[in-house]
């Protein structure tokens, strides 16, 4: 019983990991779609229906965060 309580803590420091890696690809976008939007073409920029999604993706990568955190 504690090996495959201590196997699932591990899945879910792995789903941390690969969640909290695609969380800051996500934030690192947030500032660059800005600078396009400054600096860019108008062909180049993300919408404001993008920027929300970016938003909305990291809400549901925190989320998800926080269910693995509480599942270890």
């Amino acid at each position: 019983m504690a090996a495959r309580r201590a196997n699932v803590g591990r899945w879910a420091l792995g789903r941390i990991d690969h969640a909290s890696a695609g969380l800051t690809f996500l934030l690192e976008l947030l500032p660059a779609s800005e600078r396009v939007r400054v600096d860019g073409e108008e062909s180049q920029f993300l919408r404001d229906h993008g920027r929300e999604a970016l938003l909305l993706a990291c809400r549901g990568l925190c989320k998800y965060v926080d269910l693995q955190v509480h599942a270890t």
